[in-house]
This record gives structure tokens, sequence and C-alpha cells, in this order.
């Protein structure tokens, strides 16, 4: 029964915004996580390496100072089911890389 309730259940997107400077430790077990919008969170490491360990994720969208870097890397492997990659108001950024 847990099994059929899992996929009738969408899962909602996870929201971020404000200051965080870190990504909470407790996201990394959230492995049905298909959506995830940060916005002013201000990260001071790099997310996608964390993001990088959620299996079902579909959409990330990093917005408004979300993370100061000059450059985002998406290496060879990541994210096998992203599709949707949004980028906005990232002031730092100069470079998008993503390897295939």
């Amino acid at each position: 029964m847990r099994r059929l309730i899992r996929n009738i259940c969408p899962f909602p997107p996870l929201f971020l915004h404000g200051i965080l400077r870190k990504l909470p430790k407790w996201i990394t077990r959230l492995e049905n996580l298909v959506r995830i919008r940060l916005y002013w969170s201000k990260l001071e490491d790099d997310p996608l390496k964390v993001l990088e360990t959620l299996p079902n994720l579909l959409e990330i969208a990093l917005s408004s100072d979300a993370y100061d870097v000059e450059e985002l890397k998406f290496e060879e492997g990541a994210f096998p089911r992203l599709k949707v990659l949004k980028i906005c108001s990232l002031r730092t950024l100069r470079l998008l890389v993503i390897e295939e």
C-alpha cells in the first residue's frame, strides 16, 4: 500500500528562500525530491555537490544570489534525470559548464 501511495502522490517542490549559508544536512535524505528552488540563500559551499546525490531531481532553480560563484560546473553523469535548470540573477556567475 505504501508503494501505491508513493506512485499516486506527487512530491511537492522544495522552496528554500532566505539566507541559509549552508544547505541543511537533512536535504541528502530527500531521495524522492524532484524540484528544488534556492532563492537569496547566499550559500557558501557548492550546492551542486549535495544536490547531485539526489537520484530523482528533475528541476533546479538558482536565483537572486542563491550562490556566490563565478563558475557552475555540471560534471558528466551528475544529475542523470535533470530536465530543467533555471538560473537567474546570479550576479557573479561568468561561466556555465555542462560536461557530456
